[in-house]
């Protein structure tokens, strides 16, 4: 008992503050608190180098993907598109009178043109298709002229309509080449690569 009075005694002793005090006291540190923690931070200066670099580099990336993904397969698609024309009936009306003046049978060439369809799968046999050579027989070479000549008409009435109503992805990037492709075709030896300016 005796200790309990004696903690009572000291405990009365000290000064006492008043609640309303306190509050202020309070008050004031809360206050300070807030100021250095809401000061402003000076933006940094937005330019061409530093703006949204993830995003330019993704944009770039996803950019050249597409590119690589479109070209990979317009050589072979084209090929086989102008392939099935120069076989088809709607091409026999364009070729007729030089099949007559030449004396080519238009079967023979009918299956010359369906062999184009799984031969060409790049530059090289797309030319190739279309290229004459000296040491092949005349007969061949024939069929080679009017597989570009049916290239070349495919490219020039048909190629469009082919691109809008196919299957492929990337119908702008096939539109773009087209021009490329169809001053190939009217002269084949100039054939080596098909690079389109990127803009």
């Amino acid at each position: 008992m005796r200790i309990l009075k004696n903690k009572i005694a000291r405990a009365s002793k000290l000064p006492s503050t008043s609640s309303s005090e306190k509050a202020s006291t309070l008050f004031e540190s809360d206050e300070q608190i807030l100021l250095t923690s809401k000061r402003p931070i000076p933006p940094k200066p937005i330019t061409e180098n530093n703006a949204h670099p993830k995003r330019k580099s993704q944009k770039r990336n996803s950019d050249a993907r597409r590119h690589k993904l479109a070209n990979k397969n317009i050589i072979k698609n084209f090929g086989r598109a102008i392939a099935n024309f120069a076989a088809s009936d709607i091409a026999f009306p364009y070729l007729e009178p030089l099949l007559k003046e030449k004396n080519v049978n238009w079967k023979d060439f009918v299956h010359y043109a369906l062999s184009m369809r799984d031969f060409i799968q790049n530059i090289e046999t797309f030319r190739d298709s279309m290229l004459r050579n000296e040491y092949e027989p005349k007969e061949k070479e024939d069929y080679k002229e009017f597989f570009r000549m049916a290239a070349e008409i495919f490219m020039k009435y048909f190629s469009v309509n082919w691109v809008f109503t196919g299957k492929m992805l990337y119908k702008m990037e096939y539109l773009k080449i087209r021009g490329a492709l169809l001053r190939r075709i009217k002269n084949p030896s100039s054939f080596i690569n098909l690079k389109s300016k990127r803009k």
